[in-house]
């Protein structure tokens, strides 16, 4: 039969063309073309946020004989001031999760990160070692929101294959 054509010519589905171009198929909308752009927004934003809430941990310890020679401190104090932050993160990363869960990633880290900026500011007005400690647990709890939340958009802003790169 002359014009019968070979066993393994076969018409391509159009699912198995658009995995092979590299550019976006023609009936994409713009709009996910757009919403694709965006998600690089939100990784900034996410990775702007996480880098904020790690300078705490980093510019604290810069800061203790500061802290110490203000407060007359004990080496002890100074080491429980040191970890008031963390250990308030500690205890809020599974609430804030419950809460990005249910509110979503830009609830959680605007309020969370909101709050922590306003105990950090209310830290550096702190007058006895007491209230130091007390508003410096507080901002770590309120800046653990960033943990929940940014990891949430990531997973759900990246395939599985751009998470590691995320």
């Amino acid at each position: 039969r002359p014009r019968a054509r070979h066993r393994l010519a076969r018409a391509v589905p159009r699912d198995e063309e658009r995995d092979r171009e590299h550019g976006r198929a023609p009936d994409q909308p713009l709009r996910a073309l757009a919403l694709s752009r965006y998600r690089w927004t939100v990784l900034a934003a996410g990775t702007f946020a996480q880098a904020g809430f790690a300078a705490i941990g980093v510019g604290l310890p810069a800061i203790a004989p500061a802290i110490r020679d203000e407060f007359d401190l004990s080496l002890a104090q100074v080491g429980a001031i040191l970890s008031a932050h963390w250990l308030g993160t500690l205890v809020t990363l599974l609430p804030w999760g419950f809460l990005t869960d249910r509110a979503g990633e830009r609830v959680a880290l605007a309020v969370g990160m909101g709050g922590c900026g306003l105990f950090l500011l209310a830290a550096g007005q702190a007058e006895t070692f007491g209230t130091l400690y007390v508003l410096l647990f507080l901002s770590g709890a309120a800046g653990a929101s960033v943990n929940a939340a940014t990891g949430r958009a990531v997973m759900g802003w990246f395939d599985a294959s751009q998470r590691g790169f995320a």
